[in-house]
């Protein structure tokens, strides 16, 4: 059985390298994401090597997600054989190195979290671990929003064109990311009650700021998309569509 320790440093490397940055403008945001991320899919792999059963990952054989997962990353891996040039989409492309040997290390992180999941226990720490990255991305993002941000002279407006992107580095990659992450905040909010309650209610809603500010149209109609989803699918519905349309007139006031 994995560790407590194991697990939280294991989602403590995930934050620090969703959050990490050095103030330069091109390689100073996925280079050190990169090294940070490497570490957490080795830490995990290693984990799941020796703590874990090998039976935590049996449904990504049986399941068809699992399958189509695997199949996937098959691609992924094989896929400098038909490349032009190889050894770049092995590294990846200046500046944001997405070639397979970053697709590996995403790899391991999914898997490990995935082995870990399996365990009701440990899945308030990849919870924990997920809510806290987004509260931090979307703080530093407010901070640019409000022109207070520590490092804006490092940065090339042109390049941003008044765009937040925060610990991203790219508005786009921001927009994806509060999609991804935002519904684990607010599952929180709808189960805590009191203060904490209210904290991840003002954290939805600084969400919702700092993707109206990204200005990525993917984002936006994604958002727009599960929105739609979700306020459909709700019992009362007729009042979360009053509801929505407050939100989404803020939404708009705001881009």
């Amino acid at each position: 059985m994995t560790k407590d320790w194991a697990i939280r440093f294991y989602g403590l490397l995930i934050v620090l390298g969703t959050i990490i940055f050095v103030p330069l403008p091109s390689f100073g945001f996925v280079l050190p994401k990169l090294l940070l991320y490497s570490a957490a899919g080795l830490a995990g792999l290693l984990i799941i090597s020796f703590a874990e059963k090998p039976q935590s990952l049996a449904p990504l054989y049986k399941t068809q997600t699992g399958k189509l997962f695997l199949s996937f990353f098959a691609i992924v891996l094989i896929s400098p054989l038909w490349s032009k040039a190889p050894l770049l989409s092995f590294v990846g492309s200046s500046p944001r190195f997405e070639g397979l040997l970053a697709y590996f290390v995403f790899f391991s992180i999914s898997l490990s979290a995935f082995a870990f999941a399996r365990r009701k226990r440990n899945q308030s720490y990849l919870v924990n671990a997920i809510v806290l990255s987004n509260a931090l991305v979307i703080l530093y993002g407010a901070f640019q929003i409000l022109g207070i941000d520590p490092f804006k002279t490092a940065w090339d407006d042109a390049t941003f064109l008044g765009r937040t992107f925060s610990t991203l580095g790219q508005p786009n990659f921001l927009g994806l990311f509060i999609l991804l992450t935002l519904p684990f905040a607010y599952k929180g909010m709808q189960e805590s009650k009191d203060r904490p309650k209210a904290i991840l209610s003002s954290l939805c809603l600084l969400n919702l700021l700092v993707l109206a500010t990204t200005a990525s149209r993917s984002a936006l109609i994604g958002f727009l998309i599960v929105f739609a989803i979700v306020v459909v699918r709700s019992e009362n519905w007729k009042k979360q569509i009053k509801a929505s349309n407050k939100i989404l007139l803020s939404l708009t006031s705001i881009a």
